[in-house]
C-alpha cells in the first residue's frame, strides 16, 4: 500500500510549495491534483484559469466521479512514497483514505495574507480585488469545492501565516 501525505488548504495558502519541500526533504514524489486539470485546458486549448479548471473539474467528476482525479494520480505513479497536493473533494478523500495510507495535512493561513502571497504569485489570471477574492473563495468552499468537508477529515493543521523560513521550520517539525 503506498504512504500518501495529502495537502489541503484554501487558495494561496501554499499547498504546491509545501509539497515541493517535504518532496526534496524526504525524497518522495509530489503531485498535485491541479497538474492533472492544467493538462487537460493545455490539450484542449483553454487558459488555465480558476474558472476553466473548476469547469473541468466538474465534467471530469460527472463523467468518472469525484475520486477520478485521486485515482489516477495514486495509480500513475511509481512511487511508493507519494505527496498529494490540492484534493478539494470528498470522493478524492475518501479514497486516498480506503486505498492508501495516508495523512491529512490541511495549510492554514488568514484571508489577507493568502490574498498578498496570491497577488505575487500571479498564478491563473488571479489579479482580482480583494472584495472579489473573498467572494470567489465563499462561493468555491460552500457550492463548488468540498473544501470546508474537506477540513473534517484531516489528521493535521499547520498555521501558516508567517514568512517562508518560518513555514519551511513548521513543515519540518512534522513527524510522518
Amino acid at each position: 500500500m503506498k504512504k500518501v501525505i495529502v495537502l489541503i488548504g484554501r487558495i494561496s495558502s501554499w499547498k504546491d510549495y509545501a509539497g515541493d519541500f517535504l518532496a526534496s526533504k524526504l525524497w518522495w514524489e509530489h503531485r498535485g491534483i491541479s497538474s492533472s486539470l492544467r493538462l487537460i485546458a493545455r490539450e484542449r486549448g483553454v487558459t488555465e484559469s480558476r474558472e476553466n479548471l473548476i469547469k473541468i473539474w466538474k465534467e471530469v467528476a460527472k463523467n468518472y466521479g469525484d475520486s477520478y482525479l485521486a485515482e489516477i494520480l495514486v495509480n500513475n505513479s511509481a512511487a511508493n512514497l507519494l505527496i498529494i497536493s490540492w484534493p478539494r473533494q470528498i470522493g478524492q478523500i475518501e479514497y486516498l483514505k480506503n486505498h492508501t495510507d495516508c495523512v491529512i495535512i490541511w495549510i492554514e493561513a488568514d484571508m489577507k495574507t493568502r490574498y498578498d502571497r496570491m497577488l505575487k504569485r500571479w498564478k491563473i489570471a488571479e489579479n482580482i480585488s480583494f472584495e472579489k477574492f473573498v467572494e470567489v473563495e465563499k462561493l468555491e468552499e460552500w457550492w463548488i469545492q468540498d473544501v470546508w468537508r474537506c477540513l473534517d477529515l484531516c489528521d493535521r493543521i499547520i498555521e501558516n501565516n508567517w514568512d517562508i523560513e518560518e513555514f519551511e521550520r513548521k513543515l519540518g517539525t512534522l513527524r510522518i
